[in-house]
C-alpha cells in the first residue's frame, strides 16, 4: 500500500485549477493549505505535474511505483546532460517527488549500482515455496 499523502487528490486538483484559473496566487494556495517554507516549490510542484498528465496524476495508488535500473539512469543522464531541471523530469515523467530523482542522481555520482525495486517482493517468496 503507498503512503498517505498529507494534501489529499482533491486539494491538489483545487490548488491546480484555482491557480491556473487565475483565481488564487500560490502564495494564497500555500497559506490556505497551512504549508511550510517549501509550500510554494510544491504547490509548483503539482501544478507542473498537473499541466503535463491531468488530475489522475494525484490518484491513490495501491502501492509504490517501481522504476527499473534503465529508467532511472535514463532520468539522472538526461539531468546531468542539462536536459532538464528536477521539476521538469519530475513532471515529465510523473515521478511524485523530486527526492526519488535526487536520490537517483546521489547514487549515480556515487557510483552505487541501481537496482530494479520489487514493490511486492512477499509474491515472489510465497510463489518460489
Amino acid at each position: 500500500m503507498g503512503r498517505k499523502a498529507k494534501y489529499s487528490a482533491e486539494q491538489k486538483v483545487q490548488a491546480c485549477v484555482d491557480y491556473l484559473s487565475g483565481r488564487k496566487s500560490v502564495s494564497q494556495i500555500v497559506r490556505e493549505l497551512g504549508m511550510g517554507k517549501q509550500g510554494n516549490a510544491k504547490v509548483y510542484e503539482w501544478i507542473n505535474m498537473y499541466k503535463k498528465h491531468g488530475s489522475e496524476i494525484f490518484d491513490d495508488k495501491p502501492h509504490n511505483r517501481s522504476y527499473s535500473k534503465e529508467f532511472k539512469e535514463k532520468v539522472v543522464r538526461e539531468y546531468l546532460a542539462g536536459q532538464g531541471s528536477l521539476n521538469y523530469l519530475m513532471a515529465k515523467y510523473g515521478i511524485p517527488s523530486m527526492e526519488t530523482i535526487r536520490n537517483w542522481i546521489s547514487m549515480y555520482n556515487k557510483h552505487i549500482e541501481m537496482k530494479d525495486y520489487d514493490p511486492k517482493p512477499e509474491v515472489y517468496m510465497a510463489e518460489s515455496r
